[in-house]
């Protein structure tokens, strides 16, 4: 069964809960981008998805107050050392987001996964002056999807990741996220060891898109060492 939602009223989170907690045969859930609200995260992770044959999943998240990674007084978390205490909204933040792609990676039948910002985010121009709050607030901050893209521990600095928790998506071919790999937190946690780990436990991968095209576009600074080592991933398969 595949559920496709366009030229609509906005789809609210209980819609896309009641969806997923009970459509059993459910194989691919699209919702049109200007049609979906952000899930909130709490929503998201107090209900078990039953979809478990689902094929292609779309979901934007909101992530409410943990959109700021780590309090303004402390250092962001990949900049601390592996053994300093976390602050307690870190340690918050990783509790759901563990639950969270521990949802995701038992959705072993997934071919497609795209897991977006919000609206502002995927349609406006960071070069512009008329762009909003909630747009500005989601590409300025750099924790929002990385840690879905990290292993663990590089080197002498400590973070979380959870990358590893998605090893069950053997048939996982495409997968498209709203990771903006100019930001200081991505050349931190994503790197060659992480690529290298997709090629192998994603055997069927074919398209890795983590920068969404309305920014990509833009002649801004990023890190061409990353983007050459995707391409070497997608080439190898």
């Amino acid at each position: 069964m595949d559920i496709c939602i366009d030229y609509c009223d906005k789809v609210d989170t209980e819609i896309v809960v009641t969806i997923l907690t009970t459509c059993a045969a459910l194989e691919s859930l699209n919702l049109k981008e200007e049609n979906s609200l952000p899930v909130p995260l709490s929503e998201l992770i107090a209900h078990k998805c039953v979809c478990t044959g689902l094929k292609y999943l779309r979901i934007s998240i909101d992530w409410g107050r943990f959109c700021h990674p780590t309090p303004s007084h402390l250092p962001a978390y990949y900049l601390q050392s592996w053994d300093s205490s976390p602050s307690q909204q870190d340690k918050e933040r990783w509790t759901l987001l563990e639950r969270l792609y521990y949802q995701i990676g038992s959705l072993v039948e997934l071919e497609e996964l795209n897991m977006v910002a919000s609206e502002g985010f995927m349609n406006s121009n960071p070069y512009s002056s008329d762009f909003d709050d909630t747009y500005e607030e989601s590409y300025r901050d750099p924790g929002r999807f990385s840690l879905q893209f990290s292993l663990g521990v590089h080197g002498s600095t400590g973070r979380r990741g959870y990358l590893s928790w998605l090893a069950g998506l053997k048939k996982l071919k495409v997968l498209r996220g709203s990771v903006h790999l100019g930001n200081p937190e991505v050349a931190m946690t994503l790197k060659q060891a992480e690529l290298e780990w997709m090629l192998v436990h994603w055997p069927k991968l074919k398209v890795l898109a983590l920068l969404p095209p309305p920014v990509r576009d833009f002649e801004e600074p990023y890190d061409e060492e990353l983007d050459d080592l995707m391409k070497d991933v997608l080439s190898a398969v």
